[in-house]
């Protein structure tokens, strides 16, 4: 509910897109399955001032207190509108009991203690896609000294016709968790800080003493990996752009909860 001015406007606005997907029967699978499964309503609480219960005889019966609520349900009047110039939420804020402030505060530290979690992971995203991003520059520079391919018989001039590899790392494509598990490990960290080359040998290599995860393919003949060096580059830049995003609304919504945590009830 963070992301609204106040409980009230989040639940209207849960409430009609709720509504929207229930209109179309084969949507209702992509409610949650405690809304599908929700328990219809056994009862239900009134608010007034005066309080129904006010003067109520002892010896009333319970069709007559019903009564008391019906009546007081009809002659109930809508809430008006806020003041010009103030927020819904400001307006409601205003006029929150104790009980409401206290309720409130509690939500919203469960709510920015949530926010730092997703921060914290965000920012550990963004290294992630950081080391990607210095092991593509790595592999495109190891690229032009990779030993020639030799594809085709010799020339009658007795020539080797050899081809430039295709040089693609399979480290580029590995999951978040792998991959910062080998940039965290201490090889990693001397390749990624240039210390010492980039390691990896072809794949299928016989003999290899280091890890297979170099594409030795032909480049021209290299389908699986046809300009890998600008997919690669420009996946990676979109979604540095994202989390960069994903993580500056993260401090904007925190620094909101944290300023409505300072202000005094």
């Amino acid at each position: 509910m963070s992301q609204y001015c106040s409980d009230t406007c989040g639940m209207r606005n849960i409430q009609k897109r709720a509504g929207a997907i229930l209109k179309d029967s084969q949507s209702k699978k992509q409610l949650a399955m405690p809304i599908t499964m929700a328990m219809p309503l056994s009862g239900y609480v009134v608010w007034t001032r005066p309080s129904l219960a006010q003067d109520v005889p002892a010896n009333e019966s319970p069709s007559g207190w019903l009564t008391r609520i019906q009546i007081g349900l009809r002659s109930h009047k809508p809430v008006s509108d806020p003041p010009a110039g103030q927020s819904l939420g400001e307006w409601v804020r205003e006029h929150n009991t104790p009980l409401d402030n206290e309720y409130e505060r509690k939500q919203w530290t469960a709510t920015l203690a949530h926010i730092k979690k997703q921060s914290a992971h965000g920012h550990l995203m963004l290294d992630v896609l950081a080391v990607r991003g210095k092991l593509l520059q790595l592999a495109e520079d190891r690229q032009s000294v990779l030993s020639p391919a030799v594809t085709d018989p010799a020339t009658q001039k007795g020539e080797l016709n050899t081809h430039p590899r295709c040089g693609f790392d399979q480290r580029l494509i590995w999951s978040d968790e792998d991959l910062w598990e080998w940039a965290t490990s201490a090889v990693g960290r001397k390749i990624l800080q240039e210390e010492t080359p980039l390691d990896g040998v072809f794949i299928g290599q016989a003999d290899a003493t280091g890890p297979q995860v170099v594409c030795g393919d032909p480049k021209r003949r290299c389908k699986r990996h046809t300009d890998w060096s600008i997919v690669r580059g420009a996946d990676i830049e979109i979604a540095r752009e994202l989390q960069t995003l994903h993580v500056s609304s993260l401090a904007e919504r925190e620094q909101k909860l944290r300023s409505w945590l300072d202000t005094p009830t």
